[in-house]
């Protein structure tokens, strides 16, 4: 209970791993932001921890509630030793980067190339810009290339610019 809700409003995921006490599995619960969670989202994290624990989800449950936050509650089939022999934080960074967006990602290659504040500019200005098709067919890293372009043509008036590149 402390651990829920100490992570209340945050952006955080949060592990939790403990061994059946008579040895038959390994219990989980893992708190994202309710944002973040998806069907899709759900079965991926059921693949990462059944990947990484070596056994089957004999259980799952669900618990969203009128906070921010969705929980996901997994039984496993593993071995109880596991817990000891699988780092949480581990677990808690590859699901991390599991649910992250394509924003996300466009945000932290922003900062890479023009650094925190401006990127911070330029995802709010552009973000909204892209619809679906494009980020489905898009890399982040071409996504700054173009928002970089955008900018370029603002700075110097311009509306139409022509970049030549090999395929």
């Amino acid at each position: 209970v402390q651990t829920v809700l100490s992570l209340l409003f945050s952006d955080r995921v949060h592990v939790t791993l403990r061994s059946d006490p008579l040895g038959r599995g390994v219990s989980l619960m893992v708190i994202l932001p309710r944002g973040r969670f998806s069907g899709d989202v759900r079965q991926r994290i059921q693949e990462v921890l059944t990947r990484r624990l070596g056994g089957e989800v004999l259980n799952y449950h669900l618990a969203m509630g009128a906070d921010d936050q969705a929980r996901l509650h997994f039984y496993l089939s593993s071995p109880s030793s596991v817990v000891e022999e699988v780092p949480t934080a581990e677990l808690q960074e590859e699901i991390g980067q599991l649910i992250r967006t394509w924003d996300d990602r466009l945000g932290d290659a922003l900062v890479q190339e023009v650094g925190e504040e401006e990127a911070t500019r330029l995802a709010a200005a552009y973000a909204d810009g892209f619809n679906e098709e494009y980020r489905a067919a898009t890399p982040v890293e071409t996504a700054v290339l173009d928002v970089l372009e955008l900018e370029r043509l603002r700075a110097h008036r311009r509306v139409v610019g022509i970049t030549l590149s090999e395929p």
